[in-house]
């Protein structure tokens, strides 16, 4: 999917990975576990060049925590280096946000799958050229470095460097401790060389083993929780169950709103196996009416499923919306925001400072929160602020935008009246579109301009993945690298990142 600015939906949602990339921004797919490591979120805005000034005020109570703030706009134009917000530290947290991993298939050496435009699949190397001439039907990636693919005779699997290989793995599932399979109607679990560690002895299996655990219909009907050795742990009475991660599983309850016809075989075979997020994929942080919560591996329901709603799990908690009121709650279950007037749904994060951007609901203003201790941290005198990834956030007043540095709260450079910048990941370059796609313009880290082209020339753009950006103009689509130089030129249908 190409990035099309003014309320487009953009190249996120992760979904699909992903697992992810470790500073990627991610949206959450409202029909798949709710569990991320970043969100992108895009909206329109209109901008001046004048710097913003406030002042806050923050009063406590037992109950909640609130903040009010007064903007004054002078008449001048941003200064690179203006401290805009406190500068912070890395969280504590850091280590553990940074355990999602960007681990397959670009671990094994497949950047994107490319189709031409006669229909062929082929492969796209981490250097961005050709590893598989396109030349078949279709081609998917499968686990352990494999592709399964169609079109040619006597080839089903294939490497990223287009080999055949001798032998086939014995389960694909490489990221389970245990991997379920069925044998004479009922179900029981092998370990990832193929042995039988729990023989076939249930009506169904929900999930894989993750963190020691899997979920299972018993011979009386019930769901429950099992150990590896198939014993015992715990009822799970829910509509759906998804594996556990880092301690918790998401669960949902079925609603009368929400038609679960399309989501029922997700809930059973999706879940099989662990769940993973997609840049390119488009999800968005909706809720869709949808009642998740989260137990912990005691089978404790931490995160009331019962809440209006619970989304989405991040390495440090989850945001809950429950009669209007917004908190948010570490992976305990305790409060370290809120509750208040808040919306989330245009929410964006920076894992790795521990932040969060929300909307003041009373002032239609928008700020950031520390999800480690609840504290403002940037001030919620914004129409915009959106986190980047590579310690950059994007504050919009209507009279300012602005790039800014997260971790010192210092300005970087004044964007461009009606411009969108794409978010940089963990990536050192991104684009920065100019109203009405008229222009595109390659923006480093720290500000400079790489390279510059005009809406003749280029028409759609994604944010850069492990230094490529898929680009299309009138002629196909190609990737361009981090210098605005072509590795592929724009011949292509289309391209397909992995995660």
């Amino acid at each position: 999917m190409f990035h099309t600015p003014r309320k487009a939906a953009l190249f996120i949602s992760v979904l699909g990975l992903l697992s992810v990339t470790t500073t990627g921004l991610y949206s959450v797919h409202a029909e798949e576990p709710a569990m991320i490591a970043y969100h992108e979120h895009r909206e329109s805005h209109t901008t001046s060049r004048e710097t913003t000034t406030w002042s806050e005020k923050t009063s406590t109570s037992k109950k909640s925590t609130s903040h009010s703030t007064s903007v004054n706009v002078p008449d001048a134009g941003i200064i690179a280096g203006t401290v805009l917000f406190s500068g912070l530290e890395k969280s504590s947290l850091t280590h553990f946000a940074e355990g999602y991993e960007d681990s397959q298939p670009a671990s094994h050496g497949a950047l994107a799958s490319i189709q031409d435009k006669k229909g062929k699949w082929g492969l796209v190397g981490m250097d961005g050229t050709l590893s598989v001439a396109p030349a078949y039907k279709s081609i998917s990636y499968q686990g352990h470095g494999l592709f399964s693919v169609t079109g040619q005779k006597g080839v089903k699997y294939i490497t990223s460097h287009g080999t055949v290989p001798d032998s086939l793995p014995p389960v694909w599932d490489d990221s389970a401790e245990l991997i379920a399979y069925r044998e004479n109607g009922r179900w029981g679990f092998k370990n990832p060389q193929g042995h039988v560690v729990i023989t076939p002895r249930y009506k169904d299996a929900y999930t894989n083993f993750y963190e020691g655990i899997a979920f299972v219909k018993d011979e009386d009907g019930h769901k429950i929780a099992i150990n590896n050795k198939g014993n015992f742990l715990f009822e799970a009475p829910y509509d759906a169950i998804y594996p556990f991660h880092n301690g918790l599983a998401e669960i949902r309850r079925n609603v009368h709103s929400f038609s679960w016809s399309s989501l029922a075989g997700a809930a059973v075979v999706g879940s099989l196996t662990h769940a993973h997020y997609d840049e390119d994929a488009d999800y968005g942080l909706s809720r869709k009416d949808i009642k998740r919560g989260y137990i912990n591996t005691q089978g404790q329901e931490i995160f009331d499923s019962r809440s209006d709603s619970v989304y989405p799990m991040t390495p440090y908690g989850t945001f809950i919306r429950d009669k209007g009121q917004i908190r948010f709650a570490d992976r305990s279950g305790k409060t370290i925001f809120g509750p208040g007037p808040y919306d989330v749904d245009d929410t964006t994060f920076a894992m790795k400072e521990g932040l969060a951007a929300l909307e003041n609901d009373q002032t239609d203003k928008m700020g950031a929160i520390s999800l480690v201790t609840g504290e403002t941290v940037i001030p919620f005198a914004y129409d915009e602020v959106r986190f980047l990834g590579s310690d950059r956030v994007e504050l919009d007043t209507g009279n300012t935008h602005v790039l800014a540095s997260v971790s010192t709260g210092r300005a970087i450079i004044s964007l461009p009246e009606d411009s969108d910048i794409l978010p940089f990941g963990n990536q050192s370059v991104t684009w920065v579109i100019g109203d009405d796609k008229k222009d595109f313009t390659l923006l480093s880290v720290d500000g400079q301009t790489l390279a510059h082209f005009t809406g003749n020339q280029i028409k759609e753009v994604t944010p850069f993945h492990h230094g490529f950006s898929r680009v299309k103009t009138d002629m196909g689509t190609g990737l361009m690298d981090e210098t605005g130089a072509w590795a592929l030129p724009p011949q292509y249908r289309t391209i397909h990142f992995y995660s």
